[in-house]
């Protein structure tokens, strides 16, 4: 019998969420774990338990190490917090001891910066210079310099602002432009009160 594949989540949201339903459907056979800021529990997620440890800042808990030591892959989309990744800064000790297929940092397509219109792609220079983009260009060097040290499968993803049906650039433009004409019907409303 095949083993079942075992991912870590550093993060529990939209990407990991998407990838299990992938996964489940895929019928792939897999168990997966990951953080929180709150506290360790047992919690389900699309009919499938699984640990969700604590990690907030510096802390976590120290069952988490196991548990980690044996994914096969680990997936990080917890956001840079002054210009540092905390997963890097609190477990690279054991994270360059592991022996996982792969780990995945979630980065964003803000490292960009302005190219005036042009299309950019993974060699493009990196001219991100907003509070998020330059925190993420940070943290993804700090990757690259950890993976070239330790020889290791680190790959980094870099994600657009439209990443779910749920949550997108689309959506939130949408609402807005209808937000402004209500806005105007209203102005447009109250000018013709008063002309009459």
């Amino acid at each position: 019998m095949k083993n079942k594949d075992r991912f870590f989540f550093f993060g529990f949201g939209q990407t990991a969420r998407y990838l299990i339903k992938n996964l489940k459907q895929s019928k792939k056979k897999f168990t997966f774990s990951a953080t929180n800021t709150k506290k360790t529990a047992l919690k389900t997620f699309g009919k499938k338990k699984f640990l969700s440890f604590k990690f907030k800042d510096k802390l976590y808990d120290k069952k988490l190490i196991k548990v980690l030591s044996e994914a096969d892959y680990i997936l990080i989309s917890i956001p840079p917090q002054k210009k540092r990744d905390l997963v890097l800064k609190t477990f690279s000790k054991f994270l360059k001891k592991l022996k996982f297929k792969k780990l995945i940092y979630i980065s964003a397509t803000s490292v960009y910066g302005n190219h005036n219109g042009k299309w950019v792609n993974e060699n493009s220079k990196l001219k991100g210079n907003t509070k998020f983009g330059l925190g993420r260009k940070i943290v993804e060097k700090s990757w690259i310099k950890f993976r070239n040290l330790y020889k290791l499968d680190i790959n980094i993803l870099r994600v657009s602002g439209i990443y779910s049906k749920e949550s997108n650039v689309l959506k939130k433009i949408s609402k807005k432009i209808y937000l402004v004409m209500v806005n105007i019907l209203l102005k447009m409303r109250l000018i013709l009160i008063k002309m009459i």
